[in-house]
């Protein structure tokens, strides 16, 4: 975000000096090379000719990083020292720290730059080291900071992802991959104990800000103008502020599914089948009394499930499920949250923007989440529902009806084997729960015609031809219970794992929403701070205006407040990428 501020009336003092014939100069504030600063230029009858006169003192100043991290204060730390230039009216440059590189400016201007080594920087909780890898070509690095102050009344200073001239490259629409990977501040030791929640860390991308004062265009434009150049020029950049949660609960879904349900839908399925499954019982039970009287020898065959494939679930398990403004992924267990999808626009705001973590937005996250997660579990579930129903029931059982021994007409018959009878079909689950299973039922004489009569008779009192039509009855009667039998186990199977994926996601999202729950009291957000504006946050000052010397104009583009017992009040903060610059002062 660009602002311009218009300096307070210095009509009484400028007056005096203007009558001692004192030369001001100008400059324009849409660049920052040496050669764009001189356009000489004059107001009427004006004396003032900014660009081309000298003798102003002028101060600015870059920090990347500044304020209070979990009780360590990090303004004296030397490995985080930014760059600050004063230069008195003479012309003396003084720099701290004095090994800045001198970026070779053309007097009257000197420019110098600072960037941190973050390969020397530990810090509790903030790892900067990510802001290194995947820089943009043209940039000074992601922990950039730069000064210049001129003679002619003007100033500058960048800090964070700028460019060789000190511009942000850092906006609402700057590409990723012109981006560096974000610093990690990890909020661990922030929160509670949270079961099921392995890390919480907030993710800040690259950040930059810029702030440019020409006094001397603002100075004549008061006295000679209508006031309204200001002189003051300020941006800022924030890439992105992201959440993630780190979770074993999500990492461990996809093995949860397959190591125990799925085993335990496999498992309930299997009631179904083999010799002494529920079908082959159905089958026996219904035989039975057909063949009261006589023997029912040991069933034989099987009942199988074939092609029950999960191969088309195992591909939902190690997916990166993308939401609005979330993303969980399973493979890593992280739930990652884009805070600014949530609390706002982290560009282009006003100065002094909070960007508000409240309960509001805690119920959106966590809504969302939800219904990420729950729009997974039901693919999961349709899923293996799916491949459920397109399994094969395979029924192939047999059984040998007997009869015991007896006399007839005082002649002695051994036991014998009467018929054999066997029960087969072919269908898929859906298709048995669908109404189409169709039974196939044959009787198969296994002794003399004339001898299985002359027994049945005697025993039961009915020919083979009966015995055979009530049997072969069964390839009708049999199909509804068969197939209820087959309907209220696979339901009763996959009700079992709707419920256990209900368990696990609600397991998710309980210990997320525990994170959750704990930020708003934790973490504050505010963007485009600027001390000299309405709205400034607590514990910020700047140096205001006084006679011929203008105001300090500061911007930092991110400050992160965050709560705990070592802070006075419980609260710190710290900034990041802070450009100061002022005050200038005319000759």
């Amino acid at each position: 975000m660009n602002d311009r501020e218009r300096p307070s009336a210095l009509l009484g003092s400028i007056a005096v000096i203007a009558a001692a014939g004192v030369v001001f100069p100008t400059a324009s504030v849409g660049a920052w090379s040496d050669e764009e600063w001189v356009h000489p230029a004059s107001v009427g009858t004006s004396q003032i000719e900014c660009g081309a006169d000298t003798g102003y003192a002028a101060e600015s100043n870059a920090r990347f990083l500044r304020g209070d991290l979990l009780g360590v204060d990090l303004d004296p730390l030397v490995e985080l020292k930014g760059v600050g230039l004063a230069m008195d009216n003479g012309g003396s440059v003084t720099v701290d720290p004095g090994s800045a590189a001198n970026l070779g400016a053309t007097p009257p201007a000197h420019s110098y730059a600072n960037p941190l080594s973050l390969g020397v920087i530990s810090l509790p909780i903030l790892d900067l080291s990510p802001l290194q890898i995947g820089l943009p070509v043209g940039s000074l690095g992601a922990v950039n900071q730069y000064a210049r102050v001129n003679g002619h009344g003007s100033g500058a200073a960048a800090a964070g992802l700028v460019n060789n001239s000190g511009a942000v490259l850092v906006s609402a629409i700057t590409p990723d991959d012109q981006l560096p990977e974000p610093a990690v501040l990890t909020l661990d030791s922030l929160l509670p104990g949270i079961s099921g929640i392995a890390g919480t860390d907030v993710r800040i991308g690259a950040v930059g800000s810029s702030s440019q004062l020409d006094w001397c265009d603002a100075l004549r434009s008061d006295i000679w103008g209508d006031g309204s150049v200001s002189g003051v020029s300020r941006d800022y950049g924030v890439a992105s502020l992201e959440l993630d949660i780190d979770s074993p609960l999500v990492a461990g879904l996809g093995s949860s599914i397959t190591s125990t349900v799925l085993p335990g839908l496999q498992t309930d399925l299997n009631a179904l089948t083999g010799v002494n499954g529920l079908i082959s019982k159905i089958f026996t039970d219904a035989l039975a009394p057909i063949v009261a009287g006589l023997n029912l020898g040991a069933t034989t065959g099987d009942v199988t499930l074939t092609g029950l494939d999960f191969t088309a679930v195992s591909a939902l398990l190690d997916d990166n499920l993308v939401g609005d403004g979330v993303s969980v992924d399973l493979v890593s267990g992280l739930v990652h949250v884009d805070l600014e999808y949530f609390i706002g626009a982290l560009n282009d705001q006003p100065a002094n923007t909070e960007l508000v973590l409240d309960a509001g937005v805690v119920s959106s996250i966590l809504a969302n989440t939800t219904a990420l997660l729950n729009n997974w579990r039901a693919a999961v579930f349709t899923t293996i529902q799916d491949a459920v129903y397109a399994a094969t029931l395979t029924i192939d059982l047999s059984v040998v009806v007997s009869s015991p021994a007896i006399v007839v007409a005082l002649v002695p018959i051994g036991a014998t084997n009467i018929v054999r009878v066997d029960l087969d079909a072919t269908a898929t689950i859906g298709s048995i729960i669908g109404g189409g299973l169709v039974l196939d039922v044959n009787v198969t004489a296994l002794s003399n015609v004339t001898l299985i009569g002359t027994i049945l008779n005697a025993i039961l009192g009915i020919t083979l031809t009966t015995l055979t039509n009530s049997i072969l009855a069964l390839e009708t009667s049999l199909v509804a219970p068969i197939a209820a039998q087959v309907t209220a186990t696979v339901n009763g199977a996959l009700d079992s794992v709707d419920t256990q994926l209900v368990d696990l996601v609600a397991a998710v999202l309980g210990a997320v929403s525990a994170v959750l729950t704990e930020l708003p009291s934790i973490l504050s957000v505010m963007v485009n701070v600027q001390p000299d504006q309405p709205g400034a946050p607590p514990g910020t000052s700047f140096i205001a205006e006084s006679g011929l010397s203008s105001a300090q104009h500061a911007v930092s583009a991110l400050r992160l407040g965050l709560a705990y017992g070592l802070a006075p009040g419980g609260v710190a903060a710290f900034d990041l990428a802070t450009s100061s610059v002022g005050p200038i002062t005319a000759p």
